[in-house]
């Protein structure tokens, strides 16, 4: 079973409004609700991953976009961070992971409602016989990292924005966060990198899958 978790917690500072920006309205449904009528179509077992006292609005919004689903949907408090509110997911699907039920599991930043089935499908198909499968575009311009002082440029394979979903084998994404009980990370990749783990491969994302970030990111 493919099972996916939605970070739908977000503080959403940047946003300029004064509600969790994922329930703000796009082409006239919550931005959460876009992305998850696409991954319905492939998950199996779908955990959203809300800020506490929005359970209500969390379960709104999935009604709006799942419809006749017929898989299993999880609702679940988020924690203060992006890594513990994926560690809430996590344990939500802790039982499913321990028995082989779940095979493999992806994280979903619910602030990214332009997510295509295209880019759901690609990353099931790269992640099969890996750890994990991500996905990145390519930033345009000079960018470096410096090292003793020094400059150091990054070639074009480096220049990768990442984006999610992002998809692991679910024993070993269980094992990356179990085994580092302390540990934060800027996404999931991160943790599961920081655990040892490299056999996690890279395909090319989605420009028109970006972020909303600031109110104006909901205009076309």
């Amino acid at each position: 079973m493919l099972a996916v978790i939605v970070l739908a917690g977000g503080s959403g500072s940047r946003f300029g409004a004064s509600g969790n920006k994922v329930y703000a309205e796009l082409d006239g449904r919550p931005v959460l609700a876009h992305s998850l009528t696409v991954l319905a179509r492939d998950f199996a077992w779908i955990v959203i991953v809300h800020r506490e006292g929005e359970r209500d609005q969390a379960r709104a919004a999935s009604a709006v976009a799942l419809g006749d689903y017929s898989g299993q949907v999880s609702l679940v408090s988020g924690g203060a961070t992006r890594t513990a509110s994926e560690r809430s997911g996590l344990e939500a699907l802790r039982n499913g992971i321990a028995g082989g039920e779940v095979s493999y599991v992806a994280v979903h930043d619910g602030a990214r409602p332009y997510l295509t089935t295209d880019l759901v499908g690609r990353l099931a198909a790269a992640v099969v016989g890996h750890a994990g499968a991500i996905p990145g575009v390519e930033i345009d311009g000079f960018l470096s990292r410096t090292r003793n002082g020094t400059i150091d440029p990054l070639g074009p394979a480096e220049r990768r924005a990442v984006q999610t979903p992002q998809v692991f084998e679910a024993r070993t994404l269980q094992a990356a966060f179990d085994g580092q009980p302390d540990a934060e990370g800027a996404d999931t990749a991160a943790i599961v990198l920081a655990a040892g783990e490299r056999d996690v491969v890279v395909i090319p994302g989605d420009p028109a899958n970006r972020k909303i970030t600031f109110a104006t990111d909901l205009g076309p």
